[in-house]
């Protein structure tokens, strides 16, 4: 279309193909056309193969590249039928460590987007690593997605990260695919122009909308700001969606890294919808509104009362956020609610929060991005509350039981048609001001991207998670003993005393309030200054061994080794200053080991 070309500030290419000079004072550019195979691949450092998807075509041109190529070349496949295996297979010659799928999405061209597949050894290899850079260089986002089971081969780990949005997400219809051919002329034309021109842009101007949307989903409000750039262009969904592979920010091409915004509101979760208002049940709808989350509720009890059942609910949510213990809510900066309950402004300048009671589970879920279940753990209990909520919560909401003596594997059972969005989400006592939960996923759920997509809500909440089993909850058929033994051992470590939780709830009452006042303030926390250690220093997860592990981003030092280990798969953030958690696996250069 010569309209992109002319947004994008490129020369149009003359019509016989020749040398053509897309910008002026540019050397010109052509393909050429090779004579053979090993002429074609000498010196890349990425091959593409497209050609016709039968197996034992794309087994030869393989064969051919692997002779030809240099060892560290990137091998790529455009297959949409066949499996890496299949490939690897056919091809043999130790090609498993270097073929990975990636697929161009039609019409290819000014498409900001690209699908790949992996299998789970050449993530752990690092090739994943390696590919993103190289499509970073091109500007390209990708969505890691499992073709028809793609990256399935046997004795492959069932439990693979980031597959979570497959072929659903990424089939351009042709309206959104020239909304975004459009956007990205628009985006390279501001590149070529200078800085300037970049720090200008938003989605609104480029996709023509008006008013701002996602520029991944092009439907929902861009709600997550990078912290390096500035720039807001994503919603909290694809965000979540793509943590594993939004390296940079879809406008301005630096680095992405999300900006949690904890207590700002912004980041939050548009709306939790809690079933039950028990004591736990109050207890987290008190903890989320600090957290600046819109929350409704709905119980039983309450929704039979009338017009009372609102006052009976703002009467208990004030009783939790009064009865906290050790000033913290003035720790925490957090003006304290009116002793009756109703409209609270914790906040000075922030408009006034209040969970608001629900005469049905229907009007609690509508609209909700999150439910969480906090009835008696009884199944027949439970998977009523699952059923009415799976008939009227969005399909996209996630749902938590808070479940510790029940099985995922009897619930799914006993109301079928939920095994996919189902998981385990337990507050730990006593909830309030406490940073850490734990979650429980079958295997495949952790394949669909449930887990992540829950670590997303979490980290938007400033929690870290434990991945545990508890009484078996994780049961599956596709769960490993190894994994299972994991997880028990993260339900062990989770049971707080009353010191402890105590510890833990003034420290990050201190947090919160450091986040509030700004940078500056988050920079001067210690590990000693949150739990009130004095000299001495104290991993801030288990409050016994020295924190040896640092993050790489931030500097901070605020976990010992064998916590960190433990939580390598869920902590996603810094426990001091929420900044993302990259661990930096230190060298002793004495003894030649790693820490």
């Amino acid at each position: 279309d010569q309209g992109l070309l002319k947004l994008a500030g490129i020369n149009a290419p003359p019509g016989d193909g020749s040398f053509w000079v897309p910008y002026d004072g540019q050397p010109p550019r052509m393909a050429t056309c090779c004579a053979s195979i090993a002429e074609a691949v000498d010196g890349a450092e990425v091959v593409i193969e497209a050609v016709p998807d039968t197996v034992h075509i794309k087994a030869r041109v393989f064969l051919e590249v692997l002779k030809a190529a240099h060892p560290d070349a990137l091998l790529c496949t455009s297959t949409l039928s066949l499996t890496l295996a299949e490939i690897h297979s056919a091809t043999g010659r130790g090609i498993e460590a270097r073929l990975c799928g990636m697929r161009f999405l039609s019409p290819v061209v000014f498409i900001p987007f690209v699908e790949m597949t992996f299998t789970s050894a050449q993530i752990i290899r690092g090739l994943r690593d390696s590919l993103m850079g190289v499509l970073q260089r091109w500007g390209k986002s990708c969505f890691v997605c499992d073709v028809q089971r793609v990256s399935l081969a046997p004795g492959d780990d069932p439990v693979r990260e980031t597959v979570h949005l497959g072929l659903s997400r990424v089939r351009l219809t042709a309206e959104s695919a020239a909304r975004r051919q459009a956007a990205e002329a628009r985006l390279r034309a501001a590149h070529a122009i200078g800085p300037q021109a970049v720090a200008a842009l938003d989605a609104a101007s480029l996709f023509d909308f008006g008013s701002e949307r996602c520029c991944i989903c092009l439907e929902r409000e861009p709600s997550v700001r990078s912290l390096l750039c500035g720039h807001r262009v994503v919603c909290c969904r694809c965000a979540d969606e793509m943590q594993g592979s939004l390296r940079h920010c879809p406008v301005c091409r630096e680095k992405f890294l999300r900006d949690e915004g904890l207590g700002d509101g912004r980041s939050a979760v548009a709306k939790v919808a809690i079933i039950g208002a028990g004591y736990l049940g109050n207890c987290i709808a008190a903890e989320l509104l600090t957290l600046g989350c819109r929350v409704s509720v709905y119980d039983k009890g309450l929704a039979s009362g009338g017009p009372s059942g609102q006052d009976i609910l703002n009467r208990k949510v004030a009783e939790q956020l009064l009865a906290c213990q050790g000033g913290l809510l003035d720790l925490a900066g957090i003006k304290p609610p009116p002793g009756t309950g109703g409209a609270w402004v914790p906040f000075d300048g922030e408009p006034p929060r209040m969970a608001k009671c629900c005469p049905s589970i229907a009007e609690a879920v509508d609209g909700a991005e999150i439910v969480i279940e906090a009835v008696p753990d009884n199944i027949n209990i439970k998977s009523a509350v699952f059923l009415e909520v799976v008939a009227a919560a969005h399909p996209d909401a996630l749902i938590c039981t808070s479940t510790i003596s029940l099985t995922l594997a009897d619930l799914h059972k006993a109301v079928g048609n939920i095994e996919s969005r189902l998981c385990g989400l337990r507050f730990l006592a006593p909830v309030l001001f406490i940073p850490f939960v734990e979650i429980t996923v079958s295997a495949s759920q952790v394949q669909d991207g449930i887990r992540d997509r829950l670590m997303g809500i979490l980290s938007r909440w400033g929690k870290s998670a434990f991945v545990c089993d508890v009484v078996g909850a994780l049961e599956h058929k596709d769960a490993r003993p190894a994994i299972l033994a994991a997880h028990r051992l993260g339900s062990l470590r989770l049971r707080l005393t009353a010191e402890t939780a105590s510890r833990r709830q003034l420290a990050e009452a201190r947090l919160r309030k450091a986040h509030r006042s700004g940078a500056a303030a988050v920079a001067e926390v210690k590990t000693s200054d949150l739990f009130n250690f004095g000299s001495e220093s104290c991993c801030c997860i288990c409050l016994q061994e020295a924190p040896s592990v640092r993050s790489l981003l931030c500097g901070h030092r605020a976990v010992c080794a064998s916590c960190a280990d433990l939580t390598q798969s869920t902590m996603r953030n810094c426990p001091i200053c929420r900044e993302r958690f990259v661990r930096d696996y230190e060298v002793d250069l004495a003894s030649g080991t790693v820490r």
